[in-house]
């Protein structure tokens, strides 16, 4: 490899060639940075310094687990980085980028939550866009986490809205800055099909989704314990040169009986809370506390009897 030329176009390409080909270091970086960090006895100690942030089962950080909660948590708790931005328009770039240029969001701190509660049916919990210290392992945030990953199981993931059209919480366009959500998801699907589906019958589809998907990880070996991000988010603080964007994560906050945009970078995820969130998350989606698997009950609930079956043949079906 011509390290010599590093930070020029004749290195990348052969950095670039190199991986293709897997010829010099190319043939372990084509494996994936965690299994090449593991090759080179690396995995541990980048993982923990957050030099090499793969936050959650080897995948690449996203947005920040540390900051943007329902963003990493929803991450953890399901297959993959989500890349859904319900949420992250709204409470990180738009109070993140006013608060860069030095000018108020026209929509506020409170306003927002205020929008947001009554557009996450069935929850319609204002404190669900809290971002604060206690905002973030609260019963609150496991159901925006819940709401995040049944709405787009249905809505984006199979009647394939756009992800960044919809949800459409705040609007520039809208009566009061109040963007269409949760009346328009219906409108346009009804109006193609002919059928008569509520918001709520789409939610409860997706929440239905969701538990098949979580019996088939619970199949695949998911267990509660597995659930932990790399250890730089319990350790590093999340700030400019230790996270994805340089910006200072602006986010909403109820401190102190008020709601107000504050940032909330250099925090690093408290190891025993977060642990105490996921048992709320569990609890709130009628699965094991202990090993965050599926009840019978649970999946009763939603017609999947015979996924609870297989669960209960394969050894991992949730205790009651």
């Amino acid at each position: 490899m011509p390290f010599a030329e590093w930070g020029t176009a004749t290195f990348a390409q052969a950095l670039a060639d190199s991986i293709v080909n897997q010829t010099d270091i190319g043939a372990d970086l084509a494996l994936g940075l965690g299994a090449c960090a593991e090759r080179w006895g690396r995995l541990e100690m980048d993982t923990t310094s957050g030099i090499l942030p793969l936050q959650e089962y080897g995948l690449p950080h996203h947005y920040d687990a540390r900051t943007e909660a329902e963003w990493g948590y929803g991450s953890l708790i399901g297959d993959r980085d989500i890349n859904e931005h319900d949420f992250n328009w709204h409470v990180y770039w738009t109070p993140t980028i006013c608060g860069m240029h030095g000018i108020e969001p026209a929509v506020s701190a409170e306003r927002l939550a205020e929008i947001i509660g009554k557009k996450t049916a069935p929850y319609n919990d204002p404190m669900m866009v809290d971002y604060s210290e206690e905002g973030v392992f609260s019963e609150a945030m496991a159901k925006t986490v819940a709401w995040h990953r049944h709405y787009t199981r249905f809505w984006k993931q199979s009647m394939l809205y756009c992800d960044w059209a919809w949800a459409d919480f705040v609007n520039p366009y809208g009566p009061e800055y109040e963007g269409i959500t949760p009346e328009g998801e219906p409108k346009f699907l009804n109006a193609v099909t002919g059928g008569n589906m509520t918001f709520e019958e789409g939610m409860e589809v997706g929440r239905r989704i969701w538990n098949l998907d979580r019996s088939i990880w619970v199949l695949q070996g998911r267990h509660r314990d597995i659930e932990v991000f790399a250890e730089y988010n319990y350790t590093t603080g999340a700030a400019p040169g230790t996270t994805t964007y340089e910006s200072p994560y602006i986010m909403p906050v109820f401190e102190d009986g008020e709601w107000s945009y504050k940032s909330v970078a250099g925090r690093v995820l408290d190891r025993a809370r977060f642990e105490e969130w996921k048992t709320k998350f569990y609890t709130l989606e009628g699965w094991d506390t202990a090993t965050g698997w599926p009840t019978r009950a649970s999946l009763e609930e939603l017609d999947l009897a015979n996924v609870a079956d297989a669960l209960e043949a394969a050894g991992k079906l949730g205790a009651a």
